[in-house]
């Protein structure tokens, strides 16, 4: 997790998952997706609270979790960037 901390599905019980799949230094698709998924959370008003997207990179040599949490959270607060070994992300 871009807050260093091991992160397991466990941990968002009752909540519906979004991950997306994506990397910082994408240009083209991530940013814009990002927005429009934090619209979607926006949108959905209370029910905000029961859905969790976690941004998983796939550049995991590029996005360490500092690079994660100057990116993710300033589409939503909320969304959490995870990273981690390539055999852990693939």
């Amino acid at each position: 997790m871009h807050t260093g901390e091991r992160v397991r599905f466990s941990d968002s019980h009752g909540k519906v998952l979004i991950l997306f799949f994506g990397f910082t230094g994408c240009p083209d698709i991530c940013p814009p997706t990002l927005t429009k998924l934090a619209l979607l959370k926006k949108r959905l008003g209370e029910d905000a609270d029961r859905v969790q997207v976690l941004f998983v990179t796939v550049d995991p040599e590029f996005d360490t979790p500092k690079q994660l949490a100057a990116f993710v959270p300033k589409f939503d607060p909320s969304f959490i960037g995870l990273t981690g070994t390539a055999y852990e992300i693939s």
